[in-house]
């Protein structure tokens, strides 16, 4: 979608783009430990270490950024959504101009099913709510203060504190 930005501002008068940002130590940790086929030690993703995951994390977000100058969004974090799914649905509504009112949409579960395992053929299981802050367990101290250290624009400033990063909290107060 974020390749399709200019064309998507051309083709609609007032489109209305819903961008869900994932914290990247989450997104980088889904990586890390995604479904794996070993070639040579290499993932079937070619995500075989931190590093590489950083720097294409960071190339993906910062072309996203760019792209989202040029075309309006309501930005949703994906942990906030999993935390307060009803209120951001329903910030989210009042975005779109649709009415959040008493009468409902009821969607038939199996369909959401249907269209998640249709978007994510290569996802094995459906999404887990439960794993949203899994890279807390998952990953090494180490490595939360490396993401941290080279993603920390795209973090919310508040969650590098309560980790206390202590080389990405110095980062960030010297700006």
């Amino acid at each position: 979608l974020v390749d399709f930005a200019e064309e998507i501002n051309l083709l609609f008068a007032d489109p209305k783009i819903i961008f869900i940002q994932r914290d990247p130590r989450g997104g980088i940790n889904s990586l890390l430990h995604s479904p794996k086929i070993f070639v040579k030690a290499v993932s079937s993703m070619g995500w075989n270490d931190i590093e590489m995951c950083c720097n294409s994390y960071e190339s993906y977000l910062k072309k996203i950024s760019i792209q989202l100058k040029t075309i309006p969004y309501h930005k949703v974090t994906f942990e906030s959504l999993i935390r307060n799914e009803k209120a951001i649905i329903e910030k989210t509504l009042v975005y779109l101009k649709l009415d959040a009112g008493s009468e409902k949409v009821e969607v038939d579960q199996s369909w959401l099913l249907g269209q998640e395992t249709e978007a994510h053929k290569n996802v094995f299981e459906p999404a887990d709510k439960d794993r949203i802050y899994a890279w807390k367990r998952e990953l090494e101290d180490g490595e939360i203060k490396y993401i941290e250290s080279r993603l920390h624009n795209f973090i919310a400033l508040e969650t590098l504190i309560n980790n206390r990063s202590n080389l990405t909290l110095a980062r960030c107060r010297a700006k």
